[in-house]
């Protein structure tokens, strides 16, 4: 069995690296390969896909908020949730999100800030999603299957 070449802390990494050598993720890692080939940019950049794994260790995950990392413009998608980086304007899917919890928990929200990286902000994220200049990439269902086998993983944890 071939070494994933992932990245990943040894908490994820240990559960997770069977999973690398599905034959979806062969295929994803072939895609990016040859995106970043043909220098054809793809968000978030490549070491920021599993942003939410890097930044969470698994034992610390309190909650899982699945979606895609949607935004597609330069400097926007960093592998998290609805997530923008620092100093980046949050968009207006991410301010109708706010508006909803401000709304809902009667507790005032930073509009301002969209980076769910800060544990003070939002916690423990987990958001695992990849989106591309192109529209979607070609390697279907890929979000689903792994993202149902993180989740899969999340849940046979002892609490």
């Amino acid at each position: 069995m071939e070494k994933p070449t992932i990245q990943l802390p040894d908490t994820w990494l240990e559960h997770l690296k069977e999973e690398f050598n599905q034959d979806y993720m062969i295929k994803l890692k072939s895609k990016l390969l040859e995106l970043k080939k043909n220098k054809i940019i793809f968000y978030p950049p490549g070491k920021q896909i599993f942003n939410a794994f890097n930044l969470t260790p698994l034992d610390k995950v309190k909650v899982v908020i699945l979606g895609q990392d949607p935004y597609h413009g330069p400097g926007q998608a960093h592998g998290l949730s609805f997530s923008v980086p620092e100093n980046i304007k949050p968009p207006p899917s991410l301010l109708n999100i706010y508006k909803e919890l401000q709304d809902d928990l009667k507790k005032e929200v930073n509009y301002n800030n969209g980076n769910f990286q800060n544990p003070s902000h939002i916690k423990s994220l987990v958001g695992i999603f990849l989106q591309t200049k192109l529209s979607q990439l070609s390697v279907m269902n890929w979000k689903i299957l792994f993202s149902y086998y993180g989740v899969r993983l999340l849940n046979q944890r002892k609490r």
